[in-house]
């Protein structure tokens, strides 16, 4: 018979201890016997490292070889020095490097001091490495760039520049501080992060013909170093002056009339326009040449207005101007002669101011009763202390008469002043009116002032005036034979027509010419708004005014 004998295992699992530089394990077992059995250990990483630059620090570490199969994990521990708080700074014990990587970057660490460790774990163990030597961690670096929205400003317009500048750091955060932008000395503006713009002030930097050299300085915080950056030019130029100081009076109902306005400084071209106040009507300034030009209307009065000059930068000169406008004339008109007559009255509407000139525009048929023509029926024109000249006639052709007389008032005539008409013979005048004009001297006989011109047509054009000087006051009528209604519309300016008398037979025009060019008086005669072609007169004269 054979016997059996059992042999049993207790086993007692024992605590895992665990120092530097290796780990190490056992486990024993009781029965008949006792022995002890080794399991393995784990290494702890050697030849640590740590290379600050700046806010951050390079960490390398010699890395191990684990006991058995894959799950080598590593991470990184900083401890400040004197002995504070440890962080994990790569990796943790629950999220580790990979057992591949034996090198990490410490990108927030602060200025100070520090100890690095690296601890290596693999399924339950962990083994630490000796600390490094101790680092010092500086602060970050950074570089400064600068932008100028221009490279020119003009002087008292700085703060239309705009200043751009970015400070880089060398780590992922953002700087605090301020950012001073200046040239030499001279602060121009200053920035306080994270703001990346500021404008100068008005009049911080003088003209100089020559380039500033602009620097914005970060002077860093804390945590970042501060840097510079380079030069960027700018040209500071005079704001633009308006030198033109004063233009030139003008009359209502002036035609080409022109002003050239000047400027000296700015920068670029220069753009001109009314800052505040009114053109008078009929005058317009040209943005680009500052040319204030055009014919002024009736009406117009003394005006004051201010100009201002612009430049490219924005830069600005204004000036303030008066235009003194005078009124030639007062608007006055008669009564309306009735049928054939050897002499016939017309009464003024509106009194007579003395000294002031009367210019009476008349016209009737030209043929005598035995049908032979005369060079005028008027032979005279009196009436209520006014010396009437003939200034000029057509000469009397088959279409009619047409002529201005000039009349001066030696004395004030209140309203209904009568003027006496007389003709050769008597005949039809279909046309008299009266204008009264203030500071005419004379008329110019010897202007260039022509007798007129008749004809027939639908589009007429008639005499011409060529005034002896500038600034002469030219007189103007117009005629025809039979009754138009709306006929002698489409003058072309810059005469202003006068004095219209139904039926719509003739009128008186002006214009004050500012130059010595010819004025010639061209309308379109029309029957219920159709143009047509019918007999018509016309003449047109200069005369002087007071300066």
């Amino acid at each position: 018979m054979r016997s059996h004998r059992a042999l049993a295992f207790l086993i007692v699992p024992l605590a895992l201890v665990a120092t530097a530089p290796a780990a190490w394990a056992y486990f024993s077992s009781q029965g008949s016997g006792q022995g002890t059995v080794e399991v393995g250990s784990l290494p702890s990483p050697t030849g640590v490292t740590a290379t600050p630059t700046g806010g951050t620090v390079d960490v390398a570490w010699t890395g191990i070889t684990p006991p058995g199969g894959a799950g080598l994990g590593y991470y990184v521990t900083r401890t400040p020095v004197p002995v504070a708080t440890t962080v994990d700074v790569c990796g943790s014990p629950g999220a580790p490097l990979a057992g591949t990587i034996t090198a990490c970057t410490d990108t927030l660490a602060p200025v100070g001091t520090y100890s690095y460790r690296v601890v290596a774990t693999y399924a339950t163990w962990t083994s630490t490495s000796a600390a490094n030597a101790m680092v010092s961690v500086g602060r970050a670096t950074t570089t400064t760039a600068l932008e100028l929205s221009a490279p020119t400003t003009t002087f008292d317009g700085e703060q239309g520049l705009t200043v751009t500048v970015s400070v880089n750091p060398q780590v992922a955060e953002v700087p605090t501080g301020t950012v001073i932008v200046a040239t030499g000395a001279t602060t121009l503006c200053t920035i306080t992060l994270p703001d990346t713009s500021c404008s100068p002030g008005p009049t911080t930097l003088s003209p100089s013909g020559t380039a500033y050299p602009v620097t914005a300085t970060y002077a860093g915080d804390g945590e970042f170093s501060g840097s510079a950056s380079g030069a960027a030019d700018l040209t500071v130029y005079d704001a633009p002056v308006i030198t033109t100081t004063s233009l030139a009076a003008a009359r209502a109902g002036e035609t080409g009339y022109s002003q050239t306005l000047v400027a000296t400084g700015g920068y670029g071209a220069l753009t001109w326009s009314t800052s505040t106040g009114v053109l008078p009507s009929g005058l317009t300034l040209d943005r680009d040449t500052g040319v204030l030009s055009g014919t002024l209307a009736p009406g117009d009065i003394t005006t004051t207005m201010s100009f201002a000059a612009t430049d490219a930068n924005g830069g600005f000169g204004s000036r303030t101007f008066t235009i003194t406008v005078t009124d030639p004339y007062v608007r006055q008109s008669t009564t309306r002669p009735v049928g054939t007559n050897a002499s016939f009255n017309i009464n003024l509407v509106g009194g007579v101011t003395a000294g002031d000139a009367l210019v009476m525009t008349l016209a009737q048929g030209c043929a005598t009763t035995t049908g032979t023509a005369v060079d005028s029926h008027v032979t005279g024109v009196s009436g209520d202390s006014i010396t009437w000249t003939r200034a000029v006639a057509t000469g009397c052709g088959p279409d009619g008469d047409a002529e201005v007389w000039y009349g001066l008032a030696t004395a004030a005539a209140a309203p209904g002043a009568k003027v006496t008409i007389t003709l050769n013979a008597a005949a039809d005048v279909p046309y008299a009116s009266v204008t009264e004009y203030t500071g005419v001297t004379g008329w110019d006989s010897t202007s260039g002032a022509t007798s007129g011109a008749g004809g027939s047509g639908a589009s007429v054009g008639s005499a011409a005036s060529t005034p002896a000087g500038a600034g002469e006051l030219v007189v103007g009528g117009a005629y025809v034979t039979r009754a138009t209604p709306s006929s002698l519309v489409g003058l072309v300016g810059p005469f202003v027509p006068l004095n219209t008398i139904s039926p719509d037979l003739g009128l008186g025009i002006y214009a004050v010419d500012a130059t010595t060019a010819p004025l010639t008086l061209t309308y379109t005669q029309t029957v219920a708004g159709v143009p047509t072609a019918g007999p018509w007169s016309a003449v047109v004269t200069a005369f002087t005014l007071a300066p």
